[in-house]
């Protein structure tokens, strides 16, 4: 089923007419028009080839240029998917949840290398600080599976919760704070509950206090625990089989939030990431340093920064996703003025989603951008990645260096930090850390040939270093 888009592109100039502009004139910049008309084809098409549907927002110096709507929020109750559907924005959660330790560092009421026990008594691991939780160095904290044991059959699972089994059950972490990056929802769900125990406010009422409100953010929510108590229409999320969609649903009883949990809309994605630029809700200390690398223990920095956000490495374009389940989505923003959000339910192509954001902004800076095709690429067994292993220059001064240890494969940019790498379904592999989508294409003597490197930044064809 199809929808063409009318309806949901009427309610996006209506509901987008009153977002504030950041440029000197107000104006949009020569060449808006173009940009509409080429964003508009490239997301037709591949809405049409059941590759995007959701809700996509871009703009240039606080003018929006796009913005429209893609097929189905609830695919059975015929409800249209518009720029102001609310959606699962998944880890998209943890640049909220920065900014809101940052705010209360400006404030005062607490400090980056604070002990995490200074908020948290229960918390059982000293030598943690706040600033590990929401730059994923924690000691590789549990995931959610492992609490779900400890919880009843009835019982949502919460913040509280989640620290009362960690202060129960003491699982030992798999090494120092601070040592490694481990990529980590759990901390920054922790980082939440220091929020509110430092503010003395809810999660969702400190937000709003200091960021939805002040930039007209309307649809943005923290999800209720249980699915009986959703407000309104809730979107669901989908995979394809063949050419239906099916229900692939996300959990209940998630009472959880600030790694995850936070519905919003492409509308209220698109104020969040163009204030970086227009209305920070930072101060301009505060928010150079947040947009400073995250560092381990012994200096090495992260591809996340301080305030959540994958940065180019020019540092001047900043990204970040959310992905479960069905539900993709991104938002982005750069010092030039651009951003870029998009909020997908379908289950979009791994290998397509850096790409359409780096069309996108492509667009909007040249108005070209590359073809969106699938990548030839290689299922690669666990048996088999020794083929894999090698050196790929990236460019003439950054090489990725691919390391096989037992049935997991590892990058590293330089002989920097060691990312594992996760393969998808379709082949391709993702690098969480790095934010890097990661395809191969294999020769007939099975060895390598060229690795494909695709971000919000940027889009390389390597050839392997023998």
């Amino acid at each position: 089923m199809r929808s063409d888009g009318v309806l949901q592109a009427t309610l996006a100039v209506l509901a987008l007419a009153a977002l504030p502009s950041g440029s000197a004139s107000g104006q949009s910049r020569p060449g808006s028009d173009l940009a509409h008309a080429r964003i508009d084809s490239m997301l037709r098409a591949i809405h049409e080839r059941g590759w995007f549907d959701g809700a996509l927002v871009a703009g240039r110096g606080g003018s929006v240029v796009y913005a429209r709507g893609f097929g189905f929020a609830d695919v059975a109750a015929g409800a249209p998917f518009t720029t102001r559907t609310t959606s699962d924005g998944a880890s998209v959660a943890k640049t909220f949840t920065a900014a809101a330790v940052f705010m209360l560092h400006e404030d005062g009421l607490l400090g980056l290398g604070d002990p995490v026990q200074r908020f948290l008594p229960e918390y059982p691991y000293a030598g943690t600080t706040v600033a590990h939780l929401i730059t994923h160095s924690a000691g590789a904290l549990p995931d959610y599976d492992y609490f779900w044991e400890f919880v009843g059959p009835d019982e949502v699972l919460t913040n509280e919760r989640l620290l009362a089994v960690l202060a129960e059950q003491r699982p030992p972490l798999s090494h120092a704070p601070g040592v490694l990056f481990e990529y980590s929802s759990t901390g920054s769900d922790l980082a939440a509950l220091i929020v509110e125990r430092a503010s003395g406010q809810s999660y969702e009422s400190f937000l709003a206090e200091r960021i939805f409100r002040p930039l007209g953010m309307e649809t943005v929510f923290v999800r209720p625990g249980r699915f009986a108590d959703w407000p309104g229409v809730r979107t669901l999320s989908y995979r394809r089989a063949g050419d239906s969609l099916v229900v692939h649903d996300i959990w209940d009883r998630e009472g959880f939030y600030g790694g995850s949990n936070l519905y919003l809309s492409a509308e209220d994605l698109y104020r969040w990431v163009a204030s970086f630029a227009a209305t920070p809700v930072l101060d301009d200390p505060t928010l150079a340093r947040g947009l400073g690398p995250a560092r381990l223990n012994a200096g090495q920095a992260t591809g996340i920064n301080l305030l959540s956000w994958y940065t180019s490495p020019d540092q001047t374009r900043f990204a970040y996703p959310g992905v479960l389940q069905g539900f993709y989505s991104v938002g982005y923003w750069d010092t030039d003025g651009d951003a870029v959000a998009f909020v997908t339910n379908t289950n979009m192509p791994s290998w397509l989603r850096g790409q359409l954001t780096a069309a996108v902004v492509s667009i909007l800076e040249t108005g070209t951008h590359r073809p969106l095709v699938p990548p030839e690429n290689e299922q690669v067994a666990s048996e088999d990645l020794h083929a894999i292993a090698r050196a790929y220059p990236l460019d003439s001064l950054r090489t990725a260096r691919i390391a096989v240890d037992g049935e997991a494969a590892y990058v590293s940019i330089e002989g920097g930090i060691r990312y594992r790498m996760f393969q998808a379904d379709d082949g391709a592999f993702y690098v969480p850390g790095l934010d890097a989508g990661v395809t191969f294409a294999l020769r007939r003597d099975d060895r390598l040939q060229v690795m494909r490197w695709r971000t919000a930044f940027e889009q390389i064809d390597a050839a392997r270093i023998e």
